[in-house]
């Protein structure tokens, strides 16, 4: 019986990476605000993310946005760039800066929500 509790634990955690990529597929950027509320609601029920609701959001933000990362690295880099090797430069730099943004964000998010949590040991 725990291995399907176990199972549909795992599905119900890739919620978010999967709305995420039909989102960009699809371009039907409407789900994107459904993926941030599926993401804050997989990191509050899952029991095995309590009082680690930060550290859990840092890697559900890192795993689940990376396909709108990605998307819009390449998209704005065309913009940006005028020859290839520019573009894949600035692929990076806007791929990384909105990646810490989103993290940034999405950390003190969670620790406005989640106030009570363990002490990390790094």
């Amino acid at each position: 019986m725990h291995y399907i509790k176990n199972f549909l634990c795992a599905v119900f955690c890739a919620l978010p990476l999967t709305i995420s990529a039909v989102a960009v597929i699809y371009e039907r950027w409407l789900l994107l605000p459904i993926q941030v509320v599926m993401l804050f609601v997989v990191i509050a029920v899952v029991p095995h993310f309590r009082k680690r609701e930060t550290m859990w959001m840092f890697i559900g933000v890192a795993v689940s946005m990376l396909p709108v990362n990605i998307y819009l690295a390449v998209f704005l880099s065309e913009y940006v760039a005028t020859g290839e090797i520019t573009a894949v430069i600035w692929g990076f730099i806007l791929f990384y800066v909105f990646f810490s943004l989103e993290e940034i964000a999405f950390g003190f998010l969670s620790r406005i929500i989640w106030r009570r949590q363990y002490k990390l040991k790094i």
